[in-house]
């Protein structure tokens, strides 16, 4: 990300804002969330992801990104669905503070807080 946040143009900076935008429309990852529901979220966070690192030019880390975010979604699915998983977890698992933090140090461009 720090290689984005360096090379990252306006046109960057539109689609993590575009993204963080749908990503914001959808209902938040929860507990016991209906599967549609959950595909769109996790479409729409994978969107938000792949444009943070969008303008950076490694393959290498765009394929290991990827592989992690496979592993993301079996454990997003773990908490929905198997909620006796969780040991004293609230009923709302999203982190849109952290996003809309991520979000506005990317417009100022601080790399050594955003990553």
């Amino acid at each position: 990300m720090r290689e984005s946040i360096e090379v990252g143009d306006d046109a960057w900076e539109q689609r993590i804002v575009a993204a963080h935008y749908a990503l914001k429309q959808t209902k938040p990852l929860r507990l016991n969330m209906p599967e549609a529901e959950l595909a769109r979220w996790e479409q729409r966070h994978d969107a938000f992801h792949e444009a943070l690192l969008d303008s950076g030019t490694s393959i290498w880390l765009k394929r290991f990104a990827e592989q992690i975010n496979t592993q993301l979604h079996r454990h997003h699915r773990n908490l929905v669905f198997s909620p006796s998983l969780i040991a004293g977890g609230g009923p709302e698992l999203t982190g849109e503070e952290w996003y809309a933090k991520l979000l506005e140090r990317l417009h100022s461009r601080q790399k050594w807080r955003a990553a």
